[in-house]
Order: structure tokens, then sequence, then C-alpha cells
């Protein structure tokens, strides 16, 4: 009985043997139906091929029904194959260890096929497969170790098929899918653990199937996806690893989901988002590990939604923004290190009384040009870099009192009050005037109302003892001039402009 015993487990386990028996070690190239018909002819048992697997361009190959033996591949999978229509002979696949490869296969429509197939050890890359409109057929696909790269396949509309994906180890790059409408099918992905690329998908209109993506390890890119007028999606990313990037998403109106996000390790750059009136979502911003680049935004006013920064480690760069009148919203920047501030062609722009609290000792090159209506640049901040031997200035083609280095120097010099406690800004309306303005103060007792034009000199002197102070400037020449206020407590200082 023993023996009978022993010998049934000895051909039990050779049969188990033989069902996950593996082959090829170097790999196999298939070309021709006839090697795929033959496959198991030829490789009896073999459900295991332990190296790649290739399955290139031949108008011969049509189904992959002999390869149905297989459960996992070794190395990649490369499938290059015009006339496949489904990928049914896949079925039993269950993981690839390396990549896999689905490239210009014109009658892929989906993935059927691949259901079984649960984990890719590294990269998914599936391009130029011009048909291709969704995922369906990976059901059960819940692990992406390496990148997925989905790039150049035109009538993409979505990634439905994807709803086991739970993690992606290193990137998501979606790209150049010129019918991509919106991600849905991506709805259970929770981390990215590198970059999260998405650029010239210029039909996608909505991404708020990412809403369970709540970390990105590296930089999150958006670009030209001319359709999103919101992030609507990423309201529970809490973390970026590195940078984030959003530009030229002509039609985006709001950026309110990024609300969870409070460090970006990396670069913020925001540019070519011409129809953004505001920056709110940024509100919980306090640091910025790289450079700050706001340009090119024509409907932005002033960059109220960065209230909380006080830190950015690289070069601060405020250029090409035609809408803007201030810099509001960027009081509480104190902090930089070794920085570039550029303040360039902003046409309509009045005002950077914003940035006065920035530390001037951080700053390691100041470059204020070519903002037509910027008129008063001697704000604290500014002051205190003139002042430095080492400062590395460039003030030119602005509006008169910020025309020159010179220029400014001279006002830094009249507006310095070092007696007061503080210095605050002061609301002189109407701006510009031609008979009367009125001097807002919140603390006018005993303060004395001075009017100063671009010279320093003073041209009128008035006691407040009221909550606003009106003052007839009516004998004044057309031009710039400097209010200032002052008592034993505190200074206020202003501008306004004679007609």
């Amino acid at each position: 009985m023993k023996k009978v015993i022993f010998l049934l487990a000895a051909l039990l386990i050779s049969a188990c043997s033989a069902f996950s028996q593996g082959c090829l070690p170097d790999g196999i190239e298939f070309t021709t139906q006839a090697q795929i018909d033959s496959f198991q002819i030829n490789y009896p048992g073999c459900s295991y091929i332990e190296g790649s697997v290739e399955i290139l361009y031949s108008g011969d190959i049509t189904n992959l029904e002999g390869l149905n033996s297989l459960d996992s591949i070794g190395g990649y999978l490369e499938i290059d194959c015009r006339r496949l229509k489904n990928l049914n002979g896949l079925n039993n696949l269950v993981k690839i260890n390396r990549n896999l490869m689905i490239a210009a296969c014109d009658s892929l429509v989906n993935l059927e096929g691949l259901s079984n197939l649960t984990t890719i050890g590294d990269n998914f890359l599936i391009n130029y497969n011009v048909n291709l409109l969704n995922f369906e057929g990976l059901d059960n696909l819940n692990t992406i170790v390496g990148t997925l790269y989905v790039d150049n396949n035109f009538y993409l509309v979505n990634c439905s098929g994807l709803e086991a994906l739970q993690t992606i180890g290193e990137d998501l790059y979606i790209n150049e899918n010129y019918s991509l409408q919106n991600l849905n099918g991506l709805d259970n992905l929770s981390s990215v653990g590198n970059n999260l690329t998405l650029t010239t998908n210029h039909f996608m209109s909505d991404i708020s199937a990412l809403s369970s993506l709540d970390s990105i390890g590296g930089s999150l890119k958006i670009s030209l996806c001319n359709e999103l007028v919101n992030l609507n999606g990423l309201e529970n990313l809490q973390y970026i690893g590195n940078g984030l990037t959003i530009d030229k998403c002509f039609n985006l109106q709001s950026i309110e989901s990024l609300i969870g996000i409070n460090n970006i390790p990396g670069n913020l750059s925001f540019k070519n988002n011409i129809s953004i009136p505001n920056l709110a979502g940024f509100d919980s911003i306090a640091s910025i590990g790289g450079d700050l680049n706001i340009s090119f935004n024509d409907s932005l006013t002033d960059f109220n939604g960065l209230q909380n920064l006080q830190t950015v480690n690289g070069d601060v760069l405020i250029q090409y923004n035609f809408g803007i009148t201030s810099l509001s919203g960027l009081d509480n920047l104190i902090n930089l290190d070794s920085s570039d501030i550029v303040i360039f062609n902003n046409n309509r722009l009045l005002d950077i009384s914003a940035i006065s609290n920035i530390d001037a000792n951080n700053i390691q090159i100041l470059k204020i040009m070519n903002n037509k209506c910027l008129a008063e640049c001697a704000i604290k901040s500014v002051c205190d870099y003139l002042a430095l031997p080492s400062a590395n200035v460039s003030i030119a083609s602005n509006a008169e009192g910020c025309l020159s280095r010179q220029e400014v120097e001279e006002a830094c010099e009249h507006l310095s009050i070092s007696e007061p406690e503080t210095i605050k800004y002061l609301l002189v309306v109407p701006n510009p005037a031609s008979s009367v303005i009125t001097v807002g103060s919140p603390c006018p007792d005993g303060s004395l109302v001075s009017i100063f034009n671009a010279s320093g000199e003073e041209m009128i002197s008035t006691k407040s003892d009221e909550n606003t102070t009106s003052i007839n400037i009516s004998t004044l020449p057309p031009g710039l001039y400097f209010v200032r206020l002052s008592n034993d407590k505190t200074v206020e200082v202003g501008k306004f402009v004679k007609q």
C-alpha cells in the first residue's frame, strides 16, 4: 500500500510540474501565424516562458489562440501586429515580469484577452494603436511596477478597463491622445510613485476619475489640455514629491481642487493659462523648494490664493501677466534662498508693495523692467536691497518714479523713516485724481499728512484728525506724487497720479 501511495504522489508531483513547466530562457519571437498555432506542439506543457516574447508585425498573424497555455512571462511581452482584433489566447496570462508593450496594432479596439493579468513587473507602454477605444479586457490589472505610458492612440476616449488598477510604481504619462475625453477607469488609482503627466490631450475635459489619488512621488504636469475648465478630481491629492506645472490650459478657469497641497518641493510653474481669474486653490501652499514662475496669464489681476506662501528657495519670476495690477497675495512671502526676483513686462501692474516683507539679504538679482504703469518701486524690500553693496539691480522702462535705479534710490531716501514702530501702505482715492484726493487712515489722531513730488520735495502738509482727510491738489502740476501719513506710532505711505 505504501508503494502505491508513493507512486501516486510521484505521479501527482510530475503532473503538477508538467502544468507549470518553464521553457525558452532566451525568449521567442513570433512572426507568423503558423508559429503561434504550433507553439504547444513544439513546447508541450510550457506555461511559463522564462525569457521575453515578441509578436511582431506580420500580415499573417490574426489570432493568439495557440498561446492559451501561458500563465506567466519572465521577460517582456511586445505585441506589434496590425491585423490582431483582440488578444484572446492570452486569457490565462497572470503576470509579466518586465514590460508589456502594445504598439501599432491598428485593428485593436480594446484589450480583450488579458482579463486575468494582475501584475506588470515593469512598464506598460501602449501607443500608436489608432483604433483603440479603451482598456477593456484588463479587468484584474491592479499593479504596474513601472510606468504606464499611453501615447498617440488617436481614438482612445477614456481609460475604462483599468478600474482594478490601484498603484503605479513609476510614472503615469498620458500624451497626444487626441480623442481622449476623460480618465474614467482610473477611479481607484491611489498613488503614482514618480511623475504624473497629462499633456496634449486637446479634448480631455474631465479628470474627475482621479478622485482616489492622494500622492504623487514626483512632479505633476498638466499642459495643452485645452478643454479642461477645472481640476476637479484632485481634491484628495495631499502630496507632490517634486514640482507642479500647469501650462497652456487655455480654458482653465479654476484650480480650487489643489487645496490639499501644502508644499511644493520643486518648481511651481503656472504659465499660459489665459482664462484663469485667480489662484484660489494654492491657498494651502506654504513653501516652494524651487522656482515660482507665474507668467503669461492674461486674466489674472493679482496673486490672491498664495497668501500663505512664506518660502521660495528658487527664483521668483513674474512676467507677461497683462491683467495683473498688484502683487497682492504675496504679502507673507519672506524667505528666499539667494534668489532672483524678476518682474517683467506686466503692462497693467501698479503696485508691488505686497513683496515688501521679503528679506533683502536673500535676494541675489533684482530685475524690475517694462512694467509700463508701475510708478512706485520704493518699497521696503527693494530699498533694503538697493542699500546693499552687492546689489545686482536692473530697473528700467517702467513708469515715471520707477524708471531707473537712481530714481528708486531717491524715492527710498525720501520715504525712509526709522522712528515709528510700523510702516503701512495708505489708501488714496481717486487715483488718478485732478482736484481732490481722500486719504484714509485707521489711526488718524495727531497725524501729519505730507505730499511729495517725484523729486522728494514736500508740496503740501496738513494735520489729520479724522478717519479720512480730503486734500485739494488742484494747484499741483500733473505727475506722480507720494503721500506720507505719520504719527508717533506709525507711518503710512501711498501714491497717486495728478492728471
